[in-house]
């Protein structure tokens, strides 16, 4: 398939040099020399990294060639996946994590703790002018200058769109994007 890096999905190596500089040691020939993984697998829950080759494994990762074999009948059929993990077995911590549902904050949730957050810390700060301390500030300034970035073009963009400026291009926003901006007073 690709002579010159010889990606070997087996042993889950690679020539290539993105290869030796991923950090998850996972290039497209290798994503391409594996047979698709099937929907209903549980793939990302179940896979293992190796510090050794292979450095993954897991029973859906069957290389292309091996998938000619199981057609030509040499293989005999792919059996399902629950029947082919005797090398494979979760330990009691995995079982139960695999069991447990996801449970992941909601988008409104994470939005009012940051909320919440940034309230306390704003509160902190007005508590800190008392004592004038320019080190203090100089850290929370260097700290926090991504944050105050992204503010100014979230206020930016909510100005231009809620006066009779034009509105933004695409790209001119950056980090703003995705902000939905407050309808101003005279809208409401």
């Amino acid at each position: 398939m690709h002579e010159v890096y010889r990606p070997n999905p087996k042993k889950w190596v690679c020539g290539c040099p993105s290869f030796v500089t991923s950090r998850f040691l996972v290039c497209k020939h290798l994503v391409l020399s594996v047979k698709c993984i099937p929907e209903t697998s549980r793939f990302f829950q179940q896979v293992r990294r190796n510090r050794t080759t292979p450095f993954w494994k897991h029973p859906d990762l069957v290389p292309l060639d091996e998938e000619d074999d199981l057609e030509s009948g040499e293989g005999g059929e792919r059996e399902p996946m629950d029947s082919r993990n005797e090398d494979f077995e979760l330990d009691e911590n995995d079982k139960n994590e695999r069991d447990a549902p996801l449970a992941l904050p909601s988008v409104g949730s994470a939005f009012g703790d940051l909320a919440k957050q940034l309230r306390d810390f704003a509160d902190a700060l007005e508590y800190q002018k008392a004592f004038g301390d320019r080190r203090f500030l100089s850290q929370v300034e260097r700290s926090f200058t991504g944050a105050r970035k992204l503010m100014d073009k979230c206020t930016s963009k909510e100005r231009r769109l809620n006066g009779r400026g034009t509105a933004p291009r695409t790209w001119e926003m950056g980090g703003a994007m995705f902000y939905q901006h407050r309808p101003s007073a005279q809208n409401l």
